[in-house]
């Protein structure tokens, strides 16, 4: 019974927002917040006013990275909720890399969009075309593994890490199929193969 009372004091407390107080969050508190949600170490270089909100403007102190951390004013309860976006930062950070791998390939298609839903997008109406996908896939997750000297333990795969994700459109006689793939960095090609072709996720 303690148990359970415990675990529901802390499911309230985790759903605190950032300050419970009105006022303004302070640094340190949003300090905290990154050192807690981020697994690369930096430190809050500035910081502007976003309407009601606020913008905490952070640099990683292992390379030339910055990201926004925002403290949201609710509307409803007295107090800010933290946006980390680390992630959009780490995924803007590759991206030209990976569009300079993508672009010459005869299958892909676009990108509109660079938040975590918006997927690289490719088209192929055979085995050779597949494999050709999975030869540029296998490269970013080249591109993509220096992730690793900044976080290295960590699952590439994570909207709180990158989530960098490929669409394929397979067309045939048959039928259209699509299949998706995350980078994580790890995966050689024959791998990145095996995975689209088959459709897994």
């Amino acid at each position: 019974m303690i148990k359970r009372y415990l675990a529901v004091l802390l499911m309230l407390f985790m759903a605190l927002p950032v300050c419970a107080c009105a006022g303004r969050p302070s640094q340190k508190r949003m300090e905290y917040v990154v050192e807690t949600e981020v697994p690369e170490s930096a430190s809050c270089v500035s910081t502007k006013e976003a309407g009601n909100d606020i913008c905490f403007v952070f640099k990683s102190d292992l390379r030339d990275l910055t990201f926004n951390v925002y403290a949201l004013k609710n509307d409803t309860y007295p107090g800010y909720w933290p946006r980390v976006e680390y992630a959009k930062a780490v995924r803007d950070h590759y991206d030209d890399a990976i569009m300079k791998v993508l672009a010459p390939c005869r299958c892909f298609k676009n990108r509109n969009g660079t938040n975590e839903a918006t997927a690289y997008e490719f088209k192929c109406t055979s085995d050779a075309e597949m494999r050709e996908i999975a030869k540029v896939i296998a490269e970013c997750n080249r591109i993509v593994a220096d992730q690793f000297n900044y976080t290295p333990d960590a699952d590439l795969t994570s909207p709180k890490i990158m989530y960098i994700r490929m669409l394929v459109l397979y067309e045939s006689n048959s039928g259209d199929t699509m299949h998706g793939y995350a980078l994580n960095g790890i995966d050689d090609e024959e791998t990145v193969y095996r995975s689209i072709s088959n459709g897994t996720l």
